[in-house]
C-alpha cells in the first residue's frame, strides 16, 4: 500500500496500480518502492509521499492509473489540469475521447482572446488580463484579417456591410 498526500488530502493505492503508467512520476515511485510494502498483513513501514498539488485534480489523475484513461471534470480549468498532467507525467494520449473537446477548446479560446486583445484598447486588454497591455496595434495589425473581422462584427460604422448586418440584427431582435 502506498499513501499519497496531495494538498492535505490523503489517497491510498496499491503499488501495482501506480505501475500501470510506468513513465509517470508515480509510476517511477512505484518502481522504486519495495514490493513488501503491499504484502497483505505486513507490519512494515508503508510508503508515504506528500505533494503540494491540487487534490481535486489529483483524484482524476489517480483514476487514470486505475482505469487507463483520463477524464477531466468541468469544474477544473483545462489549462490548470494540463499543468497537473505535466507535473505527474501523464501522457496526453490517455485523455478519454469524451473529454477532448473540453480539454482542447481552451487552447482555441486562449488564442482567440490574444487576437482580440491585440485590437482592443489598453483598458479592455487590462480587463481581459491579456499580456502586453501597453502595446498599441501597429498599422499592419489594423489591416489584418482578424482586425477587419472584429471591426465588421463590433463596429457598425466600419463598413456598409457592417451597417447592413447591424440593421438586420436589430430588426430581428424586435
Amino acid at each position: 500500500m502506498i499513501t499519497i498526500e496531495v494538498g492535505g488530502t490523503i489517497f491510498k493505492t496499491n503499488r501495482s496500480t501506480l505501475a500501470n503508467i510506468p513513465s509517470s512520476l508515480l509510476g517511477q515511485i512505484a518502481y522504486s518502492c519495495n514490493s513488501d510494502d503491499e504484502t497483505p498483513g505486513s507490519t512494515g513501514n508503508k510508503a508515504c509521499y506528500y505533494f503540494d498539488r491540487d487534490a481535486p485534480a489529483f483524484r482524476h489523475i489517480l483514476n487514470c492509473y486505475r482505469d487507463g484513461e483520463l477524464h477531466v471534470a468541468k469544474d477544473i480549468c483545462p489549462q490548470q489540469f494540463r499543468k497537473e498532467m505535466e507535473f505527474w507525467g501523464i501522457p496526453v494520449h490517455l485523455l478519454a475521447p469524451c473529454c477532448w473537446r473540453y480539454f482542447y477548446e481552451s487552447v482555441d479560446d486562449i488564442e482567440t482572446t490574444k487576437v482580440i486583445g491585440q485590437n482592443r484598447s489598453v483598458d479592455d486588454r487590462r480587463f481581459l488580463g491579456i499580456e502586453n497591455i501597453h502595446a498599441t496595434p501597429s498599422q499592419a495589425d489594423s489591416n489584418s484579417c482578424s482586425h477587419r473581422i472584429w471591426l465588421f462584427l463590433e463596429d457598425p460604422t466600419s463598413s456598409t456591410g457592417a451597417k447592413v448586418l447591424c440593421n438586420l440584427l436589430h430588426y430581428q431582435s424586435c
